[in-house]
């Protein structure tokens, strides 16, 4: 009996040592690792502790990527970053429109100036885009126009505040060839060859009220047109070629400047234009302020302030059979009128118009109309085939011929 008693304790004992060596440590007798606490509780603040406590200040909103500004984009050649060609019309607001993509040797091939082929904003059968706020506009490929209207049965578009830039060749800034564009107080700039920031051609239409138009490249001019382009209360200025090209039709400038660095400051040539000049700024600083060539012309030119810097530049140069009807009013002109002879000229002073300059006429027709309060101061020797005045000339010294008699 005690043996039995004696063998269950130490049986007990044994167990006991066997579960103190599980639980209490390795067998090299390391203690044991703490029991993981647990986790902590996030107590909800009571309604009452709530009103108690100071709100939280609320985080400044980060400024939205500029990349999430981008709702039009393409990359291939010939897909418009933005067209509308189904009748519509659609708005825009703060968007940043990029284009690029350029074309093969086949594709240069084409008609892709008058086309809008690649162009990234593209309005065509009738539709209608409308484009406000901060909005970016980018090309960066050959005939890459930023805005187009033309294709069948044309289209507009209509701008506001915004900047346009092309960075390739062949790529105009705001381009009609058929339909309208409105654009007020726009940033444009160029930077490649035969890039005008503005144009219009065939049956387009360009309207442009404020704003500054900038071109860079070779044969760039800041303004071209052939077809209808009005430039009010704006300023374009052309690094190297003429500030304004005109191939018919007509172009109208209120209260614009006109600025070239490196050409004359308007181009009249292969055409049948007119032109009217209103109390503008017409600038060069190279060549002549008018340049007209094969064409058939009216000028009509009032208030407009002729500065040229050029010293052997002239006002104007009328050549290659080209015929000019020039009619200044309240208008003050300075620096000498060039005629070859296959060309001819008609220039009628009036309201209180004066001129100072001479006319060098190489055997073309040169008609003169002076009115009264009109002057004009002759500056060198001159040859008209006729003249008319009732207003002042002062030849200060100098021979003025009329119709080949002194």
């Amino acid at each position: 009996m005690k043996l039995k008693k004696f063998f269950g304790l130490f049986v007990m004992a044994l167990l006991v040592f066997a579960l103190s060596g599980c639980l209490g440590g390795d067998n090299n007798n390391n203690p044991a690792p703490p029991a993981p606490s647990a986790p902590a509780v996030v107590e909800t603040q009571s309604k009452a502790s709530e009103e108690e406590s100071e709100p939280e200040e609320a985080e400044e909103p980060e400024e939205p990527d500029e990349d999430a500004r981008v709702i039009a984009s393409a990359t291939e050649w010939g897909v418009h970053s933005l067209p509308l060609t189904d009748g519509s019309e659609k708005s825009y607001e703060d968007i940043t429109v990029l284009k690029s993509g350029a074309p093969s040797e086949k594709d240069k091939a084409g008609d892709n100036i008058s086309t809008g082929t690649n162009a990234a904003v593209f309005a065509s059968k009738k539709s209608k885009i409308n484009i406000t706020g901060d909005t970016v506009i980018s090309t960066d490929a050959q005939f890459a126009h930023a805005v187009y209207v033309g294709g069948e049965e044309g289209g507009s578009v209509n701008l506001t505040d915004t900047t346009i830039m092309t960075l390739s060749e062949n790529s105009g800034g705001l381009v009609a060839a058929e339909g309208k564009i409105e654009a007020k107080d726009l940033t444009v700039t160029t930077s490649g060859k035969a890039s005008p920031a503005v144009c219009a051609i065939s049956k387009g239409t360009v309207n442009i009220n404020g704003g500054t138009y900038i071109t860079s490249g070779d044969a760039s001019p800041a303004a071209f047109s052939s077809a209808s382009i009005n430039l009010n209360d704006t300023e374009l200025t052309s690094n190297s070629s003429e500030a304004l090209r005109v191939e018919g039709g007509t172009a109208a400038l209120k209260g614009t400047n006109l600025i070239s660095k490196k050409a004359s400051t308007i181009k009249i040539q292969n055409s049948k234009a007119k032109l009217d000049i209103n109390n503008s700024i017409l600038e060069t600083s190279k060549a002549n302020i008018f340049d007209v060539a094969s064409a058939d012309v009216e000028i009509n030119l009032s208030q407009t302030s002729l500065n040229n810097t050029d010293k052997a530049g002239n006002f104007m140069s009328v050549v290659n059979s080209s015929k000019v009807v020039l009619n200044l009013k309240d208008q003050e002109t300075e620096g000498a009128i060039l005629i070859d002879k296959d060309s001819s000229i008609n220039i009628h002073f009036t309201g209180t118009s004066g001129f100072t300059g001479a006319i060098r006429n190489e055997g073309g027709v040169v008609n003169v109309i002076i009115e009264k309060d009109s002057t004009w101061n002759l500056t060198g020797d001159s040859s008209v085939s006729s003249l008319t005045s009732k207003g002042t000339i002062e030849t200060n010294g100098f021979t003025l011929k009329v119709n080949s008699k002194q």
